[in-house]
């Protein structure tokens, strides 16, 4: 592979804290190395300047309320209240949330949710927006 490595960006870089629009692009059950029940999710995260930046969180069953919320800003809180959040049925649903940062064992430093927002009707629209700008999508029915 060739490459100039002049133009090549830094992949260390982290999202400045604040609220972000996102969508869940990939989500799945998984065990923690602890025996823990988890669920892992990818977010596509909707960047105040066009770009978006892809995050990794992953929710264990110590941290169900993430959950809840996360189910309530997606506006799906019915898979929290049926007691059943199939991974599958969240992947493509868009929210909002407060990411921070988390300080790693190995001393680097990494994006997180620290809050999942209640929906609003006019973010609901923007992100809608944000999403078919990215995916090159149109309105027109053909």
């Amino acid at each position: 592979m060739q490459f100039d490595p002049n133009t090549v960006k830094d992949a260390s870089w982290l999202v400045p804290e604040g609220e972000y629009d996102f969508e869940i692009v990939h989500a799945e059950d998984s065990v923690s190395n602890f025996g823990l029940q988890q669920m892992f999710f990818k977010f596509r995260v909707f960047l105040a300047d066009g770009n978006t930046a892809l995050i990794h969180q992953y929710i264990d069953e110590n941290h169900l309320y993430q959950l809840k919320h996360l189910c309530n800003s997606i506006g799906c809180i019915e898979f929290w209240n049926d007691g059943d959040c199939d991974p599958g049925d969240m992947f493509n649903k868009s929210g909002r949330g407060f990411l921070g940062t988390y300080d790693k064992k190995d001393g680097t430093k990494r994006n997180t949710f620290k809050r999942f927002l209640e929906p609003e009707e006019d973010s609901k629209k923007k992100l809608e927006d944000d999403i078919k700008k990215v995916e090159g999508e149109d309105d027109i029915p053909f």
